[in-house]
C-alpha cells in the first residue's frame, strides 16, 4: 500500500512540475497601470485534469490489487502507453492548443480503458 501512495505522490509531483514549467497564463498590457487581462486557454486546465486522472488511475489499480482482481494484460499495457503519452504531452504542450486538446482526448480515452479494465477484473476476477 505504501508503494501505491509513493507512486501517487511521484506522479502528482511530475504533473505539477510539468505544469509549472509550461507557464500557461498569458498577460497582456505589460508596463501599463490598468488594463491587465489574463488569457485562460484550454492548456491551463489540462495539467490539473491530468493530475486528477493519474491519481485516480493509481487509486483504481491499487484497489484492484488489494481486492486481488486479475486485470486484462493488453488493456493494462494499452493504458500504460496512453498514460506515458499523456505525461510526455504535458511536458511538451506549452501553449499549443492542438496538443492540449489531444492530451484531453487521450485522458478521456485512458479513463475509458481503466473502466473497461475494472469491469473485466470484476467479471473474471
Amino acid at each position: 500500500m505504501l508503494l501505491y501512495l509513493l507512486t501517487t505522490i511521484v506522479l502528482f509531483g511530475i504533473v505539477i512540475f510539468g505544469f509549472s514549467e509550461t507557464g500557461n497564463i498569458d498577460t497582456y498590457g505589460v508596463n501599463r497601470t490598468i488594463g491587465w487581462a489574463y488569457n485562460y486557454n484550454v492548456c491551463l486546465f489540462v495539467p490539473l485534469y491530468g493530475a486528477f486522472a493519474l491519481i485516480s488511475y493509481t487509486i483504481g489499480y491499487a484497489m484492484l490489487s488489494v481486492l486481488k482482481r486479475r486485470v486484462h494484460h493488453m488493456l493494462s499495457a494499452t493504458h500504460f502507453v496512453v498514460v506515458l503519452l499523456i505525461l510526455v504531452g504535458l511536458f511538451i504542450a506549452g501553449r499549443d492548443a492542438t496538443l492540449c486538446w489531444l492530451i484531453l482526448v487521450l485522458t478521456v480515452f485512458s479513463i475509458v480503458v481503466l473502466i473497461a479494465n475494472s469491469i473485466y477484473a470484476f467479471r473474471n476476477g
